[in-house]
């Protein structure tokens, strides 16, 4: 969607790592309606461990630019299908899917 954004643009653009708390927080949610509750705290260690780390580009990035079908439901779907299932919102991982679904069903047409 970012067309293959790396870590430190996602969190440094403007609303990026508000993007990425909220997409964080959403899992953990279903996680904990899942019986796997985590501490609030795991937010803000995986933003500052990714801080730490120079810019990488994650596997649905590395997918995209490397023309390979992108794994949105394996990283995505499941936790959005569980979701439904727990009756759960998480409007930006969903909006995240549909978007990355949108994206191969224009493919599929090219």
């Amino acid at each position: 969607m970012a067309n293959g954004a790396d870590t430190k643009t996602i969190l440094d653009t403007d609303g990026g790592e508000a993007l990425i708390r909220a997409m964080i927080r959403e899992v953990m949610a279903v996680a904990e309606a899942e019986g796997y509750p985590m501490e609030e705290s795991v937010i803000e260690q995986n933003i500052d461990g990714t801080r730490k780390m120079p810019a990488y580009k994650n596997s649905m990035a590395l997918d995209y630019l490397n023309d390979r079908p992108i794994e949105r439901d394996a990283v995505l779907g499941n936790v959005v299908a569980i979701a439904k299932r727990h009756g759960i919102a998480v409007p930006h991982l969903n909006t995240v899917l549909v978007t990355l679904k949108m994206r191969a069903s224009l493919e599929a047409r090219a």
